[in-house]
């Protein structure tokens, strides 16, 4: 006889799964970022290489506003992604709050002991940390092998 083990799915993991479209678009935003990172490196490569031998001043000014266009689109995809995370995390938040404001008002109607504020507080933390540096650093992490396999060819 087969017996399924299938796992129940609670509202917070629907909840939760219903942003993993926002989750894969901040994750590969994050990646892009991440390699946008490699440009002080590029930019002192580029430096020694051709501003050094060369002595040109229009070469040296050429890739500092390429590097300064990177750093701004830099900016952008890290404010792109927060937002995204927000976003998500208030979806969340939305599709939790009123499900749990019934529970909590229920339990109050039945006279069961039911602290109300901490399980809204709980709702509050949880989606304060969606957007906390943690999950920036966390979705940045996959980039940082790159990183120091890079810092070692220089």
């Amino acid at each position: 006889m087969k017996t399924s083990h299938r796992v129940q799915s609670t509202e917070l993991g629907q909840a939760i799964r219903a942003q993993n479209g926002t989750y894969y678009r901040v994750w590969a935003i994050s990646l892009l970022a991440g390699l946008l990172a490699l440009t002080p490196t590029l930019y002192m490569l580029q430096v020694y290489d051709r501003v050094v031998n060369s002595r040109s001043l229009v070469t040296l000014q050429m890739l500092l506003l390429l590097v300064l266009g990177i750093y701004v689109v830099m900016e952008v995809l890290h404010w792109a992604r927060a937002e995204m995370i927000r976003q998500a995390a208030e979806q969340v938040d939305a599709d939790l709050n009123e499900r749990l404001f019934d529970a909590v008002f229920m339990a109050h109607l039945h006279k069961l002991k039911v602290n109300g504020n901490q399980i809204f507080a709980d709702l509050r933390t949880l989606r304060e940390f969606f957007v906390s540096p943690v999950v920036f650093a966390v979705l940045e992490s996959p980039i940082t092998p790159c990183w120091a396999h890079w810092s070692s060819w220089c």
